[in-house]
């Protein structure tokens, strides 16, 4: 019963995010944005990147066409802001020079992939996430459409 009460408020990664709105107003934005990058940051291992990922292309396909379209403007500018987060990034290599943990030397990798791929190809290993990509491609322009375009034709 302890512990119940103490993880209360914490979401597990296999469950979808909290409950947005089909056209993704409000706050939405940022809790999108937020989801994403928790996915990035693979906290919890590969299984739980990977529960967190089919948590988001299950809210995709959820999704109105305008929040769909409002999805696909969060990942095109994943790429853009990437550069707030090269502190942690570079903290994260430094982790994995120090203490050679395997999760910590996935972040020496990370470094050399942009974000945006990344989460690509984490919701095409996802259940539906090929139709979420094609979906996401459809609406998508420029750079987006192009990295969804190669991570779809990868073996």
């Amino acid at each position: 019963m302890f512990l119940r009460k103490l993880f209360a408020g914490r979401a597990r990664p296999g469950r979808d995010p909290a409950p947005f709105s089909a056209d993704l107003g409000g706050d939405d934005d940022a809790r999108v944005s937020a989801a994403l990058r928790e996915c990035l940051a693979r906290t919890g291992g590969e299984r739980a990147t990977a529960q967190r990922a089919a948590g988001l292309v299950r809210l995709f396909i959820r999704l109105s066409p305008d929040g769909r379209a409002r999805f696909a403007h969060i990942l095109d500018e994943m790429n853009e802001t990437d550069a707030v987060d090269a502190m942690s990034r570079y903290s994260r290599i430094e982790e994995a020079e120090l203490f050679g943990r395997p999760s910590s030397k996935l972040a020496i990798f990370d470094a050399f992939e942009p974000p945006r791929r990344r989460l690509l190809l984490h919701f095409r290993d996802a259940p539906g996430g090929d139709a979420m990509l094609t979906a996401l491609r459809d609406i998508s322009t420029g750079g987006l459409a192009g990295d969804i375009a190669d991570v779809l034709a990868e073996p």
